[in-house]
């Protein structure tokens, strides 16, 4: 049976897209791991990353002064342990998640093929803050340039994202979405008279949760209520959005639940609301997590004017976009749609549901392993 490494700086029970990749090939492959916690699944050997926070200011700053890329890299976190780790497993494939996987990823392929799901493009991740712009950028465009271009495959999760790279590096790419695997539901029935929005996600002061909320100043408090499912991502920004949203009566704050009781949770609401503005270029090409899950749980979706998303919303018309991501214009668009309107956007998110869930993503995935394995590239 072929030895398939999927490896990620993350948590792989937390990481959905991780987590998808080593649930559906697991059962086909011999797989092995590399992270910060394990997935969850008995008997798939795990190695353990750690990262190296100590000193990382110091350290950006000397690679800053002297362009030693590699010497900041080796210096994250464990990978001489990772790459020893490889060298003696052997994998036929190495599935490297973001570009951080991939140097150490080469450096010891030995014969192994690369697959680099780089997720985001990593140069732009963070453009919005002044260290990364100062510090971080040129590094990971380095590991980009570098990198990339020695690949077996690279996947990418939106067509923005793909663009951007194909025109750095010249690599065309795989698009593989983050959507989830199929769910058996059905879309639950509104009540026009109680009209339930629902928002998930970590609570992170790049993610706008404010606006969302600022939503219910122009809804009719008796009509409509918002309901939030938050991780306490950065913890004091979390208790300010429930310390802010404390004040609507209509405002409800729920604890997080397990990443594959998502759909069925959210099947429960009406309208799943995303309201994120472009601060980087990520989020202005973001397919995320959500926004499929909003999908398998059967809502309607309320989004501004993301043009990934917006392509889908409108393809299926699965809802509403806004012309910006004032929450007085959402407002204004959600209290225009009538109980029948919505119904008909959670219907069209039932009948897409299985072209937009996982199970043709990981038959891309699982094509291109063969593909490596048995015709090379």
């Amino acid at each position: 049976m072929p030895k398939i490494a999927i490896i990620s700086l993350s948590n792989l029970s937390r990481d959905p897209r991780v987590f998808r990749q080593i649930s559906e090939l697991k059962d086909q492959f011999n797989v092995i791991t590399a992270g910060l916690e394990p997935c969850g699944f008995k008997k798939i050997p795990f190695f353990r990353l750690e990262k190296n926070g100590k000193g990382i200011y110091r350290r950006a700053i000397k690679m800053k002064l002297t362009n030693n890329y590699k010497f900041f890299y080796n210096n994250y976190a464990n990978f001489k342990e990772l790459g020893e780790f490889l060298f003696e497993e052997k994998p036929d494939v190495i599935i490297a998640n973001d570009i951080d996987m991939l140097p150490i990823s080469l450096e010891n392929k030995g014969k192994s093929r690369i697959i680099l799901d780089a997720h985001e493009y990593s140069p732009l991740e963070y453009e919005e803050s002044f260290f990364f712009r100062l510090f971080l950028k040129n590094y990971y465009s380095y590991l980009v340039n570098h990198y990339v271009p020695n690949v077996d495959r690279l996947i990418t999760v939106s067509e923005g994202i793909s663009d951007q790279y194909f025109k750095d590096t010249g690599v065309k790419s795989t698009i593989i979405t983050n959507a989830p695997q199929y769910q058996d539901l059905f879309p639950s029935y509104v009540d026009e008279n109680k009209i339930k929005l629902v928002h998930h996600g970590g609570a992170h002061p790049s993610r706008n949760l404010k606006s969302h909320i600022e939503i219910m100043k122009y809804l009719d408090r008796n009509k409509y209520e918002f309901h939030f499912y938050l991780m306490p991502t950065v913890k004091e920004y979390y208790n300010q959005i429930i310390e802010i949203g404390s004040k609507y009566s209509n405002v409800f704050f729920h604890d997080p639940i397990p990443m594959l009781d998502l759909p069925k949770t959210l099947n429960q609401y009406d309208i799943g609301v995303y309201l994120f503005p472009h601060t980087n270029f990520n989020n202005k090409y973001a397919l995320p997590n959500k926004f499929f899950e909003y999908i398998q749980g059967r809502l309607a979706i309320a989004i501004g004017p993301s043009p990934e998303m917006a392509k889908i919303v409108k393809k299926y018309e699965l809802g509403v976009v806004n012309d910006d991501f004032q929450p007085s214009k959402m407002a204004e668009l959600i209290q225009n749609l009538t109980a029948d309107m919505i119904n008909r956007y959670k219907k069209n998110s039932h009948n897409a549901s299985k072209i937009l869930s996982a199970d043709n993503n990981m038959q891309l995935l699982k094509s291109m392993i063969m593909e490596l394995l048995y015709w090379g590239k």
